[in-house]
């Protein structure tokens, strides 16, 4: 069964399972950058309240292994292009904030990718994020930005999916 199906299950049954039941150690694994660069994977999402937006970073170095994570949430009422945007803008804050360089950040939203890749003319009231995120991204020495199919995403998915499961349980709580 998928994390959103078992998510499900936790919020409206109260059946937790562990990450060995839910298959997660196939999923921590990943795939390793180039030598010497850093691997970020990325991921954001708006929740279903809309006025929230739950995002994660997943740093790996360049042998596959798990360096450090980051996930919060924003107060956002904003779609899910917005919300990818700010996921971005957040993870390249903390990654400026460890002085780390030589980063492929790896994220879900194709759109996002072909803007701040491709330099595709953008539209939409998030322009201003995005001169912003391209703005950091100049401050590093070595950065690349990869587009992902969300299942390859895996790791930064899980945890937003574990971060999502949190945030209902809190709301039922008060």
């Amino acid at each position: 069964m998928g994390i959103w199906f078992n998510q499900n299950v936790l919020v409206w049954k109260h059946i937790s399972k562990t990450t060995d039941q839910l298959g997660l150690r196939e999923v921590m694994i990943g795939r390793k950058p180039s030598n010497g660069m850093l691997k970020c994977n990325v991921n954001g999402a708006t929740f279903v309240d809309n006025e929230h937006v739950g995002w994660v970073a997943v740093l790996h170095n360049d042998v596959g292994g798990f360096i450090r994570c980051i996930l919060g949430f924003m107060n956002s009422s904003s779609d899910p292009f917005m919300a990818e945007i700010l996921t971005v803008r957040e993870a390249l804050f903390w990654l400026r904030s460890l002085h780390l360089d030589g980063v492929v950040m790896k994220i879900g939203s194709k759109r996002l990718w072909q803007v701040a890749y491709l330099r595709r003319v953008d539209t939409s009231d998030s322009r201003l994020l995005l001169k912003n995120c391209v703005a950091i991204v100049f401050r590093f020495q070595s950065f690349n930005l990869h587009w992902v199919r969300m299942d390859v995403n895996k790791i930064a998915h899980a945890l937003l999916s574990l971060l999502y499961c949190w945030y209902c349980k809190r709301r039922e709580i008060g």
